[in-house]
């Protein structure tokens, strides 16, 4: 947990410079969170830069250049982009920061997210949960949203109420960090699809996508929210934890919120104004 007299760094539009290329409408850029979805495989495939060609539209994947930073997969500031991933983000930018356009989505059926304990603990359901720390991570980064934070609230939320709690039943505690490494230099290496992004880290040991797992390991918590399959068989692998909850065994397809369906959206001067990329998706 942060120290109370800690300066944590806030990222805002004022004290932060965004980089895109220059608009070229005889090309697309493409981005994909790197998620479970169709879209990972035919991108890989080649298949979606097929298309393009097939137009004379030249297609490129958003990190495949160092002029574009990362924030476009998150406000959507290139116009043409289109993006593929997670629905948080779009949501917002669509509501706050411009218009944009639903091209499909698809879904993962069944991923709502798990609560994670210590393994040597004494615990075993969600009431023994009761009067106990859950972490809550709070990104300071003020250009994009919080999704982190977005599926943690809305998962730990639910699995309370499966389990006849509220968040008055638990000690909810906060952990801000910088979020800042969206136009960090060594983050902008050229990539020319999304699964190298996995080649530049340490799946097993980098701790950026189980942000609160640190803090369990130590007892700073009693309890985190972590996606489930893809990444809590990753903390349970090590022996050091275990999910007591897990909101992808229910029926019920409103239980499954982790920063799902995935939405393709692209820019409304896109859809308006120069449609051929936008219509020759695979």
């Amino acid at each position: 947990m942060a120290n109370k007299k800690q300066q944590i760094k806030e990222t805002t539009f004022k004290n932060t410079k965004l980089n895109v290329v220059p608009l070229n409408w005889k090309e697309v850029y493409y981005t994909n969170c790197p998620l479970v979805s169709a879209s990972n495989v035919d991108q890989e495939l080649g298949w979606t830069r097929e298309e393009y060609k097939k137009i004379g539209v030249k297609y490129a994947f958003l990190r495949s250049t160092r002029e574009n930073d990362w924030y476009p997969h998150y406000i959507h500031n290139l116009d043409n982009l289109i993006r593929f991933g997670g629905l948080f983000p779009p949501v917002q930018v669509h509501a706050d920061i411009r218009r944009t356009r639903l091209l499909g989505v698809t879904h993962v059926p069944h991923e709502g997210g798990v609560m994670m304990v210590r393994a040597k603990d004494d615990i075993y359901r969600m009431t023994e949960l009761k009067g106990k720390k859950i972490g809550l991570s709070k990104s300071m980064n003020r250009i994009k949203n919080d999704w982190w934070r977005i599926q943690e609230h809305q998962g730990i939320e639910l699995m309370l109420r499966m389990n006849g709690m509220t968040m008055k039943d638990v000690q909810i505690v906060e952990f801000p960090y910088a979020d800042d490494w969206y136009n960090n230099p060594k983050m902008l290496d050229p990539m020319e699809n999304a699964s190298e992004l996995w080649l530049k880290r340490d799946h097993k040991r980098d701790l950026a996508f189980r942000p609160l797992e640190t803090a369990l390991a130590n007892g700073v918590i009693d309890a985190l929210y972590c996606q489930s399959k893809v990444l809590s068989c990753l903390a349970e692998a090590t022996g050091n934890f275990v999910s007591i909850e897990d909101l992808s065994r229910y029926p019920d397809w409103r239980l499954q919120v982790a920063n799902i369906p995935a939405a393709i959206t692209c820019s409304d001067v896109m859809a308006e104004k120069h449609p051929e990329p936008r219509s020759h998706l695979p």
